[in-house]
C-alpha cells in the first residue's frame, strides 16, 4: 500500500575521477568508507538507508524535516571526512536531492513519482548542493537552515516544470532565503520594462514570461528569441532574470555597458540598462527591451 513518506539521494560527486586518481582498490576503500559514515548519520536523524547503488545512498524518512536535517548532516559529515583521515585523502562532495510524497515500499526496494523526482533533483545538484521542489520545501516547518530559489525547470520525464529550492547547509554561505521570515523587511522595488510597444511594471512576488509566442506574455517576434526564452520575478525586492533558451540573454549595465551572458541560468537585474534576447542588445530593436529598477515611490 502507498504511504506518505520523504525520500533522499546521496550521491558522491565526480566518483569517476576518484577512481581514476586513486586506483580502483583504493577509491572503493574510501568511498565505501564515506558511505559507512553517511549511513550513521541517517539512521541518527531516524531514517532508514534502502539502498546502496555504486557510491550513492537511497533513504527513506518519516517526514522532509528529518529528510532535511539529514541533508545537512551529510554534508557536514563528508565535508568533514577527508580531514578527519588525514594525510593525502581527497576532498570528497556530495549532490543530494530529496523529495516528500508518497511511496510504495516493496521487498526492500521503494518505488514512485517520489523516487523518482528526488533521483532527478539529485542528478540535477551541482556537488555540495541539496535540492528540493517547492512543494516539499513548504511541508518544512523549520530546520535551522535558509532556503533559496535555484530555477523552475522540466525534469527528464516530466511533463509539467517544478520550482527547484536549494538548501543552504553550510552557516558560512550567504544569501537570502527564499521564503521570507517573520522579521524580515521586503523592500519596495519596482522593475520596469519598455519595449516592443508597451511598458511593464513588475512587483514583489510578480512575474512574467518573455519570448518569441505564448505561453509568453512580452511578446518579441525575433528568429533569435525562443518561444519560452526567459522570465523575470520579484523576489525579496530584487528581480531575478531567469534563462531557459537555446541563445542566451545579454544583460547590459546602463552604467558601464558591459554585457552580460546568462543561458539556462538566472542572474539579479540592478540598475538599469538594456537586455538582449537571444542576442547582443541593440536599441530599438525587436530582441531588445530596456530595464529600470526604482523605488515604488518613484514610479508613483
Amino acid at each position: 500500500m502507498p504511504r506518505t513518506a520523504s525520500v533522499l539521494f546521496a550521491d558522491i560527486s565526480d566518483s569517476t575521477r576518484l577512481y581514476l586518481k586513486l586506483g580502483d582498490a583504493a577509491a572503493s576503500e574510501l568511498v565505501t568508507a564515506l558511505l559507512d559514515e553517511l549511513a550513521e548519520e541517517v539512521t541518527s536523524e531516524a531514517g532508514q538507508v534502502i539502498d546502496r547503488i555504486g557510491d550513492e545512498l537511497m533513504c527513506l524518512f518519516a517526514g522532509p524535516a528529518a529528510a532535511a536535517r539529514a541533508a545537512q548532516a551529510l554534508q557536514l559529515r563528508c565535508r568533514d571526512f577527508a580531514a578527519d583521515r588525514g594525510g593525502e585523502t581527497p576532498a570528497l562532495h556530495l549532490r543530494i536531492g530529496l523529495h516528500a510524497g508518497e511511496v510504495i515500499e516493496r521487498d526492500d526496494r521503494l518505488f514512485g513519482d517520489c523516487v523518482y523526482l528526488a533521483k532527478r533533483l539529485t542528478d540535477a545538484a551541482k556537488a555540495d548542493q541539496v535540492l528540493l521542489a517547492e512543494e516539499t520545501l513548504g511541508l518544512i516547518d523549520d530546520v535551522g537552515a535558509a532556503f533559496r530559489f535555484v530555477d523552475e525547470v522540466t525534469l527528464k520525464g516530466q511533463e509539467r516544470p517544478i520550482r527547484i529550492h536549494e538548501l543552504l547547509w553550510d552557516s558560512l554561505e550567504t544569501t537570502r532565503p527564499s521564503r521570507p521570515m517573520a522579521n524580515d523587511v521586503i523592500l519596495s522595488s519596482v522593475l520596469v520594462l519598455e519595449g516592443f510597444g508597451r511598458t511593464q511594471r513588475l512587483t514583489e512576488g510578480k512575474s512574467v514570461k518573455i519570448g518569441r509566442s505564448p505561453p509568453s506574455e512580452v511578446l518579441l517576434p525575433s528568429v533569435d528569441v525562443s518561444r519560452l526564452h526567459a522570465s523575470v520575478e520579484g523576489i525579496r525586492g530584487r528581480f531575478a532574470l531567469r534563462d531557459f533558451s537555446t541563445n542566451g540573454t545579454y544583460v547590459r549595465d546602463g552604467v558601464v555597458h558591459r554585457d552580460r551572458f546568462v543561458r539556462r541560468d538566472q542572474l539579479f537585474l540592478e540598475g538599469d540598462g538594456l537586455i538582449g534576447f537571444g542576442a547582443p542588445p541593440e536599441e530599438g530593436s525587436i530582441h531588445t527591451i530596456r530595464y529600470a529598477v526604482t523605488d515604488a515611490e518613484e514610479t508613483e
